[in-house]
């Protein structure tokens, strides 16, 4: 088959004509006028335009493209900067009369036997006027990129990227613009510059006027809230709307990662890399963070990202690495908030905030957000019979949604055996008293620790005990199902009443049993080679025999917020109600779900007279025992201005911020505060004094 002759030609002529040439344009020369007023943007009368040779000059001066204007060669139109709309531009340029129509589409024929369409009027087709379709304009554009890996010692593989860009106006002012960016590489973005570029990402907007609508990955941040100040990446539909005088913005969407928050002070001369996971509660080792939810804050200030600014993130690992800009030091403080990727449950975020000036003067904010898993909809795992009584039974105790990981395959058709171990734990008035005998290494189940001694498995210590009840002893009785090698056959050592060693000990040469061992820190078992884990007693292995449920979890909050007055004097408050189920499987505890919270503000700034100026500010907040917002809720030097107080219950604080500038740009302030935190009560008293550039405060 032959190359299409007249497109081809066609291609090279463009190609050839619109680009730098130091030989002259051919073609027709064009002279436009434009102005006053200049128009924002204009379309050139004319197709097949030689761009090279487009020139425009305002008052006999040269205007330079790119900084005072910009030419869009697909739509054939010019642009100008706002700054010249009092101008009258000349434009230039040469054009290719061709004779060729700037849209063409291609002829498809009927096949045989239909009947031939029939042209008719759009009005008869669509019901609208023929030319609606100049009322919007789209533009599409974007690359497909196909490559092959090969190499020694692998197999080749396929590497594919696709992106795509649309934009363009619908009828009437409705914008659009879409982005679909896919790749075949399942990685993050690399933490190691300011702006990030997503991978994988499919959005689609819709903007008029001051409202708009994202749907696809989007993200969404409300503004002003104390008790509500979130930021979420998300999947679903997000916007921001203006209308009856109310502004603000909603979602509905499922999230895609978990928000969190940790604290922690740097390692003397140590700049990373800081592992966030291990800084989690749960201790969960290295986690998952999603690219760009991070908010990172080094001694109070918010730091950049960027190898050449203040630290770098390896978003797959969750590590942080401070730059040489930044020394980390053993008094650096370090609180980073962010999102991680979560594999519970699928999670659901539906959310809506604004603001309305009611008065002159007077603004009132509202806010509601709810957080909810979905416990049907487990994630990369299943949920059994056994599991959803356990997690009804646990309340909000994750502690108690703890299931057995063994599981009966037939006799002898396993690989362990499940056996009843009772011992001593040491426990101050447990009620039991013991005297231990060194009967050498690997004869006993005891070793020494300080002033006591602990179990570690039968056959793995150096000391037996000779125990008995009664009294106000030093240890309890622990009775334990632990798994063994099926087969084994041990002897069974009773002690004073206490059995120490194995019960029920197997017979046959196989066991009934197969188990799933998982990782976790104070453990019952150690594993011995790739199919082998012996049990070491309690607190003293790496594995375990048990897997801790995850519990669905929701939690919603509703915000009312009210401003009064403005620069001179000013009363902003705020309250909000959270109800947080820890999980939404069992109705037990469930009487301390919903939680409350207050805080009021009131500013007051005057200037001139003797001093330059002056201001202060009272603060007063009240928080329940338990209330947890969706965002950040404090400032973050809180916990350095308090010193860390915590008492763990509800919370009432005073804080009272004064200072006044002195003549030469100087600044004096002072700052008085109290704290009730659960028992504990706190006090703190602050003054400083500084010199700032000229405008400072």
């Amino acid at each position: 088959m032959g190359w299409p002759v007249r497109p081809c030609a066609m291609l090279a002529i463009l190609f050839l004509f619109s680009a730098d040439a130091s030989f002259a344009a051919p073609g027709i020369q064009r002279v436009m006028r434009l102005g006053p007023p200049l128009p924002r943007e204009v379309a050139l009368t004319d197709s097949f335009v030689v761009w090279s040779s487009l020139t425009v000059t305002v008052a006999d001066s040269g205007l330079r493209a790119g900084d005072d204007y910009r030419t869009d060669p697909f739509r054939g139109r010019l642009s100008f900067m706002p700054s010249l709309a009092d101008s009258v531009a000349i434009v230039r340029y040469r054009f290719l009369p061709l004779g060729i129509p700037s849209h063409m589409r291609r002829r498809v024929p009927p096949l045989p036997g239909e009947m031939a369409p029939v042209a008719l009027p759009a009005e008869a087709v669509s019901g609208y006027p023929a030319d609606l379709s100049s009322e919007g304009e789209i533009r599409v554009a974007g690359t497909k990129t196909i490559g092959v890996r090969f190499g020694s010692g692998r197999d080749p593989s396929l590497d594919q990227a696709l992106q795509v860009q649309l934009a363009g106006t619908l009828a009437g002012d409705i914008e659009v613009s879409a982005s679909l960016s896919d790749e075949s590489t399942q990685i993050q973005p690399e933490g190691t510059t300011q702006e990030l570029r997503d991978l994988d990402r499919v959005v689609i907007e819709l903007r008029r006027r001051d409202s708009r609508l994202s749907v696809g990955d989007c993200s969404i941040a409300t503004e002003g809230f104390r008790f509500l100040g979130i930021e979420r990446k998300m999947q679903g539909v997000a916007g921001v709307f203006s209308g009856g005088g109310w502004r603000g913005s909603g979602a509905a969407a499922s999230t895609r990662g978990t928000y969190v928050s940790v604290e922690f002070v740097g390692a003397e001369g140590t700049q990373g890399p800081y592992s966030l996971g291990r800084m989690l509660p749960a201790a969960s080792g290295d986690v998952t963070v999603l690219a760009g939810t991070e908010r990172v804050y080094l001694d109070g200030e918010l730091a950049v990202r960027g190898s050449d600014k203040d630290y770098t993130i390896d978003y797959t690992t969750g590590e942080i690495t401070f730059t040489s800009r930044r020394v980390i030091s053993s008094v650096s403080r370090v609180v980073v908030d962010f999102q991680y990727t979560s594999e519970n449950y699928r999670r659901s975020i539906y959310t809506v905030a604004g603001a309305r000036e009611m008065f002159d003067g007077v603004t009132v904010r509202l806010g509601l957000f709810r957080e909810v898993d979905d416990p049907s909809s487990p994630l990369d795992w299943s949920l059994t019979d056994g599991d959803r009584e356990a997690l009804r039974a646990a309340g909000d105790d994750p502690g108690r949604a703890v299931v057995p990981s063994w599981r009966f395959v037939g006799t002898a058709a396993g690989t362990y055996d499940t056996l009843h171990v009772s011992f001593l734990i040491p426990s101050e008035g447990g009620g039991w008293t013991a005297e231990f005998d060194s009967v050498g290494p690997g004869s006993g189940s005891y070793r020494r620790a300080g002033l006591r001694y602990e179990y570690y498995g039968p056959n793995g210590g150096i000391f037996t005990a000779r125990a008995e009840s009664g009294g106000g002893g030093p240890y309890a009785r622990r009775t334990d199902i632990i798994l063994v090698p099926g087969g084994s056959r041990r002897e069974a050592r009773h002690e004073a009443g206490i059995h120490m060693g194995w019960s029920g000990d197997p017979a046959g040469e196989g066991g009934s049993f197969e188990a799933t061992f998982y990782r976790a820190v104070g453990g019952d078992y150690v594993r011995r080679d790739a199919s082998t884990w012996s049990y070491v007693g309690p607190g003293h292995g790496e594995y375990v025999v048990s897997r801790a449920l995850p519990a669905p979890r929701s939690h919603g909050t509703a915000v009312l917020g009210l401003l009064i007055g403005g620069e001179g004097l000013q009363f902003d408050g705020e309250a909000a109600v959270a109800v947080r189920d820890a999980n939404t499987f069992s109705p037990l505890d469930d009487g301390d779900n919903t939680r409350g919270a207050a805080e009021a503000h009131l500013a007051i700034r005057r200037e001139g007279g003797v001093l330059p100026w002056w201001q202060g500010q009272a603060v007063w907040r009240s928080q329940g025992a338990g209330f947890v917002s969706p965002g950040r809720a404090r400032p973050v030097d809180w916990e350095r201005d308090w010193s860390g107080t915590g008492g763990g219950g509800s919370e009432d604080e005073g804080t009272v911020d004064m200072a006044v500038g002195l003549p030469g740009n100087g600044r004096l302030g002072l700052v008085f505060g109290h704290l009730r935190s659960g028992a504990v009560r706190s006090r703190r008293a602050q003054a400083t004094a500084s010199i700032v550039g000229p405008g400072g405060y």
